[in-house]
């Protein structure tokens, strides 16, 4: 069973930079996250959709063209863990995450103060993380049917896991997005928030999709063929969780 779960683990992550100069620059490009994840009341999950699409998304979108952020998304839960739903907002610096997050709190209640609180009603308990971006597909439009898995590891490894996913396992992810089954995938490490070390991510145009690539990719990484660094990885990342989302809002 250990060896089941960790080659699952191994199927769905991704390469990062490993020279100092490279990875500066890879993290400029690609910034931070600022992700809430939410536990909500499911019989009114609807009625959070329905704030963040009315009242969060048009100031969101104009944060995304006014450049307070690169992006924004709202992602439901279709199969996991407790979390119910995500807000995340992308930007180039730790320290624009946090100005974002004040900034755009203002104006969310500035234009809906009477249901700008609803969102917290309906889900009334929450996880913060700040994950930094490593590294991810070349093509950045996502499908509608995310694939998450958060990683726990060895803290004092985690450069060299970060190092295993560079030259073994990011040629097969694009391997799998040149071809069309794919649609993204990305990697990011920690910086704030609970105990999940590692984010790798996927996309895909429907769910039936991203588990018939997480097949192919365990069967590509488990043969005989399968690279010998693997064992490595798998000593230092050998716990985590699944996550299915259905995309919701997106921009960019």
């Amino acid at each position: 069973m250990k060896t089941l779960i960790r080659l699952s683990v191994l199927a769905l992550l991704i390469a990062v930079p490993f020279s100092a100069m490279a990875q500066e620059d890879e993290e400029k490009k690609l910034g931070f996250v600022y992700a809430t994840y939410f536990e909500c009341d499911v019989t009114r999950e609807w009625m959070a959709d329905a704030v963040v699409q009315n009242l969060f998304a048009p100031v969101y979108d104009a944060a995304v063209d006014d450049g307070t952020i690169m992006a924004w998304g709202w992602m439901a839960h279709h199969t996991g863990g407790n979390w119910r739903r995500i807000l995340y907002r992308v930007t180039e610096t730790l320290e624009g995450a946090l100005d974002a997050k004040e900034s755009i709190a203002k104006k969310v209640e500035a234009a809906g103060e009477k249901v700008s609180g609803e969102l917290g009603a309906v889900c009334n308990r929450h996880e913060d993380y700040i994950w930094q971006q490593v590294t991810s597909s070349k093509k950045r439009e996502r499908g509608a049917a995310g694939f998450s898995v958060y990683l726990e590891c060895d803290t004092s490894k985690e450069d060299r896991v970060d190092e295993l996913m560079t030259t073994v396992i990011g040629p097969i992810f694009d391997k799998y997005v040149g071809d069309g089954k794919l649609t993204s995938w990305g990697f990011a490490r920690h910086i704030v928030g609970g105990e999940w070390r590692r984010l790798s991510t996927m996309s895909a145009a429907d769910h039936k999709t991203l588990l018939k690539v997480r097949g192919e990719i365990i069967a590509e990484l488990s043969g005989d063929d399968a690279p010998a660094e693997a064992k490595e990885y798998f000593e230092i990342c050998d716990e985590h969780i699944d996550y299915m989302w259905d995309i919701q809002l997106e921009k960019p």
